[in-house]
């Protein structure tokens, strides 16, 4: 293949020695990261101008959390109108250089108006996150209307170009031992695993991001970590595979290990199990060890058995297209059909190949590129969804060609999946 270079007629000197040389840098957040002190008394300073609702106060206590409970762990209604105001405030008080380094803190522009400050998060019970000194190093918020994604997110400016808050380890406010020192997954869930069962209960916010609680347990002199996770972790082989790991990290750095069991239907979560009432069963040493390593085969048999089961739903669903495209000899019934389109998307690697062969053979008339491609856009929307089923809408049909709809920051556009053009007549 042939290569051209073309010298533009105004640049001086010899091509390609005068061109400079890109230059590559990632892009930094706004601010400059705080000291915890400072944090804390920004934190403290909105906690003040907010209040808890009597429907997140009510819940806390349904959670088992008592009234002076509530109110000296600091909970607070993080509303939906009036951030600007809470973020004005917060602006006067600390100067716009400490409020540009305060996750959760940005400067909101639109279009048409001047910028102005303005506070992230969604509506919700606000949770603060300590660390072990008792300082407000973060916010969680616990979401009013979580929708499909997850309950709980931290107040961040990341999304605006600010600041996130980080892997924070929570250390909930505790005057007792930390001789034996509980770890579970959640900041909430450690309030109320500490309050209810006397044991100081840190928690990570998330089963995965264990690693830098090891070093908070060591400056806090723990002797005994009781590594309390959900009790789904025997059919969750991320919750499985984090226990795993978690457990044998605590050993290897010299603490002693427990792990705390209940069953499911007693609750999900150690804090679940202890508002009914309930305790875990305590196991040590050995035990412990043996016991995570069955909760590891239990989760992976469980996970072999739904992709068992997903797998043969996808195999019947894929064999009903065969029959349909063979029957009606129309490649109109493959691409109307979002169920057909998804089913295809979840057959085993090895069994896609087969299936093309077998519905090209059943309809000559199909686009194999425009079918995968499909195939492909449709099972996006299920991971997008995250439903863990299979929806039965159709695509979206304009102009004769199948599209689906995109949201982009001017709002949703509908894009085109294939150039297949719908036919008159099936």
């Amino acid at each position: 293949m042939d290569y051209w270079l073309y010298r533009l007629a105004d640049m001086p000197g010899d091509m390609p020695g005068n061109i400079p040389e890109p230059e590559y840098r990632a892009a930094e957040p706004e601010g400059r990261p705080l000291e915890p002190e400072t944090l804390d008394q920004v934190y403290r300073a909105l906690l003040d101008m907010l209040s808890l609702s009597a429907k997140h106060r009510k819940d806390l206590v349904r959670r088992g959390l008592s009234e002076a409970q509530i109110e000296h762990r600091g909970y607070r209604s993080l509303p939906g109108p009036g951030r600007s105001k809470l973020a004005k405030r917060l602006v006067k008080r600390f100067g716009e250089d400490v409020c540009a380094s305060v996750p959760g803190l940005y400067l909101k522009k639109e279009t048409g108006k001047d910028p102005y400050w303005s506070l992230a998060g969604a509506p919700g019970i606000l949770i603060p996150v300590r660390d072990h000194a008792g300082r407000i190093v973060a916010l969680k918020v616990r979401m009013d209307e979580p929708g499909d994604g997850p309950k709980y997110l931290y107040v961040s400016s990341k999304k605006h170009g600010g600041r996130g808050p980080g892997c924070q380890i929570h250390v909930p406010l505790y005057s007792g031992s930390s001789d034996i020192v509980r770890l579970t997954e959640g900041e909430l869930k450690g309030d109320i695993a500490t309050a209810l069962s006397g044991v100081l209960t840190i928690s990570i916010p998330g089963v995965s991001a264990w690693r830098p609680a090891l070093p908070l347990l060591k400056s806090m002199r723990a002797k005994t970590v009781r590594v309390a996770f959900d009790a789904d972790s025997r059919t969750n082989p991320n919750v499985a595979r984090a226990l795993s790991y978690t457990v044998k990290a605590l050993k290897e750095e010299g603490f002693e290990v427990e792990l705390e069991q209940w069953s499911e239907v007693k609750g999900k979560g150690i804090d679940d199990l202890l508002a009914a009432g309930g305790a875990p069963e305590v196991l040590s040493g050995d035990k412990a060890f043996k016991a995570v390593e069955e909760i590891v085969k239990s989760a992976q048999r469980a996970a072999d058995e739904v992709l068992q089961a997903r797998n043969e739903e996808a195999r019947i669903r894929a064999n009903r297209v065969i029959e349909k495209l063979r029957e009606k000899k129309n490649p109109v019934v493959f691409f109307t059909d979002m169920e057909a389109l998804q089913a295809v998307g979840m057959l085993p690697a090895a069994e896609q190949s087969i299936f093309w062969a077998r519905a090209k053979e059943a309809c000559p008339r199909l686009n194999l590129v425009d079918a995968r491609r499909a195939v492909k856009e449709a099972c996006g929307q299920v991971k997008r969804k995250s439903t863990g089923t299979l929806p039965s809408q159709g695509l979206i049909q304009r102009n004769g060609t199948y599209c689906v709809e995109k949201m982009t920051p001017e709002g949703p556009v509908i894009v085109p999946i294939s150039n297949f053009v719908l036919e008159p007549r099936l």
